[in-house]
């Protein structure tokens, strides 16, 4: 006797700029997968699986770029302008389970609501070694203080944040935010001033703004890794205009949005996850 089939559902995605558009088919989706491998964990990639024939490119297959590490059995398909990591393909692997595809780039989703199932993909051999951070410690003074560094995935950039204390005692807000671009580049945020911090290879990378363009979301070219959401220099008009105007300006320029993923070390057991965020006027409308 054959087993029946799930019903299975239309979806639309996208990379946040809209440079790659797709649909596609999918069992109602009310589950997701997470790894814990240094590509997943540093991008926040959150994984379903479509089945043969179920993924339509509408545009920009050709448009993505390509990273690969270790064995390079699993290519990383992500967009150039804006940093969105869209899906993984496994090199060997027959066509219905060749094909691993971010959910976090699907549009119409509650991403909270789904529920994550946990794949160790830390365990796999050959274990990844992490680039070593080759910059200064940060210049803020703490009593007790704590050093957190790490790189990009393919090492090209660096960071260090050095805080009060490990960061579960530190006094660091920590948070996911589900607007559109937090959500795509799967980042979790957390808000030191610029002594805590130090960027190395800055220049290196790629910066990407859309809407009010009060700020630059920074990711690296080669691995699609993002950094931090740079701030741009505002005249007081423009912020009274654009940017959160409820908060007075000197604060929130002295205040840096940088991705905890990027760093290694960090007792991502111990520490607390805010969640909060919201969607900025204009509302974001896919291009």
């Amino acid at each position: 006797m054959t087993e029946p089939t799930s019903e299975l559902k239309t979806y639309y995605g996208n990379c946040h700029c809209g440079a790659y558009k797709f649909s596609v088919k999918l069992p109602e989706l009310k589950s997701a997968m997470t790894c814990n491998c240094s590509i997943c964990l540093k991008k926040g990639t959150w994984w379903v699986f479509p089945g043969a024939g179920c993924l339509i490119v509408e545009k920009g297959e050709d448009y993505l770029k390509s990273y690969e590490y270790g064995p390079c059995r699993l290519v990383h398909k992500f967009c150039p302008t804006c940093g969105t990591g869209v899906y993984g393909k496994r090199k060997e692997a027959p066509e219905g389970v060749d094909i691993g595809l971010n959910a976090r780039t699907l549009r119409d989703v509650d991403l909270w609501s789904l529920e994550i199932t946990k794949y160790d993909g830390h365990a796999l051999e050959p274990q990844y070694t992490p680039h070593p951070y080759d910059g200064p410690e940060p210049t803020a003074q703490f009593e007790n203080a704590k050093v957190y560094t790490g790189t990009c995935h393919c090492g090209a950039v660096g960071m260090a944040m050095k805080t009060a204390g490990p960061l579960a005692t530190s006094g660091q807000h920590i948070e996911e935010c589900e607007c559109s671009i937090c959500a795509r580049e799967g980042v979790i945020l957390t808000y030191p001033s610029p002594p805590q911090i130090h960027i190395t290879n800055a220049s290196f990378l790629t910066s990407y703004s859309f809407g009010r363009k009060f700020r630059s979301w920074e990711f690296c070219p080669v691995c699609g890794v993002c950094i931090w959401a740079r701030k741009h220099d505002l005249t007081a008009e423009e912020y009274a205009s654009y940017g959160d105007a409820d908060e007075d300006q000197a604060v929130w320029k002295a205040r840096m949005n940088v991705n905890l993923r990027v760093l290694d070390g960090v007792e991502w057991d111990e520490i607390k996850i805010a969640r909060g965020g919201n969607e900025s006027e204009p509302k974001y409308v896919v291009q």
